[in-house]
């Protein structure tokens, strides 16, 4: 299933919800939705709607390119998603 173009817009200018130690600017210029692989198919395959998460472009890059140890990436994905859904709540993107 396919992000909703309003869900990957929003990360214009946000925060990242990575924050990975080492490699976050903590800077928004560079924020976008990143998807995060949830199970749903190969690596190539595009995850759920809600499978995202707000991040710097060092952040992306640190998760797509495995720099980091596989249960610290573990915990900065599922960190980030849960921040990200929590602020698209907040957005009013998102409604449960």
């Amino acid at each position: 299933m396919k992000t909703p173009k309003k869900i990957m817009q929003a990360a214009r200018g946000e925060p990242c919800t990575f924050n990975i130690v080492g490699h976050c600017t903590h800077s928004n210029d560079t924020v976008v939705a990143c998807h995060l692989p949830d199970g749903s198919g190969g690596s190539n395959r595009l995850t759920g709607p809600l499978s995202i998460a707000f991040g710097c472009g060092p952040c992306h890059t640190a998760i797509d390119q495995n720099l980091l140890r596989k249960e610290d990436a573990e915990f900065y994905m599922r960190r980030g998603m849960m921040r990200t859904i929590n602020r698209l709540i907040a957005m009013e993107l998102v409604k449960i």
